[in-house]
């Protein structure tokens, strides 16, 4: 038997005595309840503390503002919205669990894993790569991650973070904001092959950028009131800066973030962002994230001081979350 953290149990119902039956009724965010053992009314619980993405499928199951699954091949678990609760404390600052994700390989096994992204930046005007090339595999701000970020990590992080075989498969979209470019295009480019000739397909390491896929107009979005999650999904998220999409109507201007990109907690009006996807139709491009909200691609070696670097990780599938409630004042904490 394993002893309980009192902290991480919630009694919801007084013990109730029948006959010789006893019940205990719990209702716990942390822990698993396996067994309850009465030896003379004397109580033995066990429990095993739930994974990092245990704890996430278990809130999904009442919690459908905040988490959704995306629907793809993998049926991601995903947080959405302007805001949801998904804050948590990682090297002593704060980050956002984008989700729980399935068949994550380190390169070795594959397991369901928490992924985490920066509620800031950890660069601003910094080139995806100085040399001007859209393979993550090879860039400046992969070795700039993965050294010099990676190495001022506290021991903690370090100790949370797997390799991961992270996709830079891309693609070159069409620029038609209805009928193509959508959430599950973009998801199934970076899962592709389709790269320029010579780069490579898939990274493996631990720090890495988030997806287009995670993204505005794409699956991170919750929709609104005038315009449905779904319609967002399957609306084009692509724009260029010739072409930004301008819808009209139910979905506004896209400069203006509108409904799909304002209910979605990754958008940030004030910052391009990069992702780690290439735009294979040529060597030097990669996507970013306009601070219109659509997706667009831009050389790799552009240092524009309005561009942002959002480091994302994948945790080990032992993490679990040992407290808080998921706020920014009261962010989830992690334990190894």
């Amino acid at each position: 038997m394993e002893k309980i953290n009192i902290k991480k149990v919630v009694i919801t119902s007084a013990i109730v005595f029948t006959a010789s039956i006893s019940i205990l009724l719990i209702k716990n965010s942390f822990a698993i309840l396996t067994k309850i053992v009465n030896t003379k009314n004397y109580f033995t619980m066990k429990v095993k503390e739930q994974t990092a993405s245990e704890m996430v499928t278990e809130l999904a199951k009442n919690d459908k503002a905040n988490l959704a699954y995306d629907g793809t091949v993998d049926n991601n678990l995903r947080y959405v919205g302007e805001d949801p609760n998904n804050y948590v404390s990682f090297n002593n600052e704060l980050w956002r669990i984008v989700g729980s994700f399935a068949n994550i390989s380190n390169g070795t096994t594959s397991s369901k894993r928490i992924k985490l992204v920066k509620n800031g930046y950890a660069y601003t005007g910094t080139a995806f790569d100085s040399n001007n090339s859209n393979d993550y595999s090879t860039s400046t701000l992969k070795a700039t991650l993965n050294g010099t970020y990676y190495n001022g990590l506290t021991t903690d992080a370090k100790n949370m973070i797997d390799n991961a075989v992270w996709n830079t498969g891309g693609f070159a979209p069409t620029f038609n904001a209805s009928t193509g470019s959508n959430a599950a295009d973009f998801y199934a480019a970076e899962r592709s092959s389709t790269v320029y000739s010579g780069h490579a397909t898939t990274w493996t390491g631990k720090v890495g950028l988030m997806y287009p896929s995670d993204y505005l107009y794409v699956y991170g979005t919750s929709g609104s009131s005038s315009v449905s999650r779904a319609t967002c999904l399957s609306t084009s998220a692509y724009g260029t800066n010739s072409n930004w999409c301008n819808w009209t109507g139910t979905l506004g201007d896209s400069r203006n973030g509108g409904p799909c990109a304002q209910n979605d907690y990754l958008f940030d009006s004030s910052h391009g962002q990069w992702t780690i996807t290439p735009y294979s139709g040529y060597s030097d491009d990669v996507f970013d994230v306009y601070n219109g909200g659509t997706m667009g691609y831009y050389n790799a070696d552009n240092a524009y001081s309005y561009y942002g670097v959002r480091p994302a990780v994948f945790l080990k599938s032992s993490i679990s979350i040992s407290g808080g409630s998921g706020t920014a004042s009261d962010p989830y904490t992690l334990s190894l």
